[in-house]
């Protein structure tokens, strides 16, 4: 019997050692994942000189800036009401050259307040910050610097949030083109009537590099020749009656555009030349009607839309470490 009892101690001597061991590892664990860190302030403030040390209209004074501009017009009605959240981007690719965005709001009416949020790509070589923490002992760190540094999946990606400014109207925002910028969602205010936000973008190419631009390539527009060509003001003495005709039936001339007698005498075409130019058409090429040119522009937002799909997948795929040192 004493052997017995003795052996029923030893049991229950046993069974509360693994309780108290069970309820250390419980204590440690909130201990790791909950408990507060203790924040240190920030370093004194420091007098920055913002004085341009070196005037930039005389560095590129000869060369100049190019500036690629869009005016945009979101309108919301009472069938549409809602904006959708943007997604995460940089401006332009790599043929752009794009260095900095300026976004100035014109116009907001009937809307509900959003903002543009900001984050930036930093380096997976952490070799400091990882000395001073214990295996997985990191989490007081992620509430330093505002950003994962290891969640269940044993990595998070190199991205760090730096908050959001409200885009109310009257507002200018200025950045680098380092910043991953994404706008919110907004609604209608009121929903049974129209609202709309209107703003202009300017997109500064980087001062270093030139691109093609509007220097190099002339209007495209083909309503513009057009106008150019055989608008009110234009001069169509010299040109066959035949061509202005066929041009007319065609589209790019006005039917109204009318030659006098003296225009047209001695500018008849020969019957055989006329009929090879019936038959072939008067080409306009290097212009585009408005159907080429949207048909064109959803060609590039496709392609944008693929290069950001690549982009978003490239930054979430370079991940910090933390757990594994």
């Amino acid at each position: 019997m004493s052997l017995v009892k003795t052996i029923g101690k030893k049991l229950c001597i046993a069974d509360v050692a693994s309780r108290d061991e069970e309820a250390a590892d419980v204590v440690e664990f909130k201990w790791n994942h909950i408990r507060d860190p203790v924040l240190t302030e920030p370093d004194d403030e420091k007098e920055v000189d913002y004085v341009c040390k070196q005037s930039i209209r005389e560095i590129f004074k000869k060369t100049g800036l190019q500036v690629i501009v869009k005016m945009a017009t979101i309108e919301l009605t009472p069938e549409k009401p809602d904006f959708p959240m943007g997604s995460w981007h940089v401006e332009g690719q790599m043929n752009e050259h794009i260095c900095a965005t300026a976004l100035f709001y014109l116009d907001s009416k009937n809307i509900t307040p959003s903002n543009l949020s900001f984050r930036m790509q930093t380096s997976n070589y952490q070799d400091e910050l990882q000395e001073i923490t214990g295996q997985n002992e990191y989490n007081w760190l992620e509430r330093v610097y505002g950003t994962e540094l290891g969640p269940s999946l044993e990595s998070s990606p190199c991205i760090q949030h730096y908050g959001s400014a409200e885009t109310r109207q009257g507002r200018l925002l200025a950045f680098p083109n380092v910043f991953h910028h994404r706008v919110s969602s907004f609604k209608l205010e009121d929903p049974t009537k129209p609202g709309h936000r209107r703003f202009i973008a300017l997109w500064l190419v980087d001062p270093h590099q030139r691109i093609v631009s509007t220097g190099n390539v002339p209007p495209q527009q083909q309503d513009w020749w057009a106008e150019a060509v055989f608008g009110a003001d234009a001069n169509t003495g010299d040109m066959p009656p035949e061509i202005l005709e066929l041009l007319g039936e065609h589209g790019p001339a006005k039917k109204s555009q009318k030659q006098n007698r003296e225009q047209m005498r001695g500018r008849k075409l020969p019957t055989e030349i006329f009929e090879m130019v019936k038959k072939n058409g008067v080409p306009t090429r290097g212009l585009m009607t408005p159907k080429e040119a949207r048909y064109h522009r959803e060609e590039l937002m496709k392609e944008r839309s693929r290069f950001h799909e690549r982009a978003e997948k490239g930054w979430e795929n370079v991940e910090y470490f933390f757990c594994e040192h």
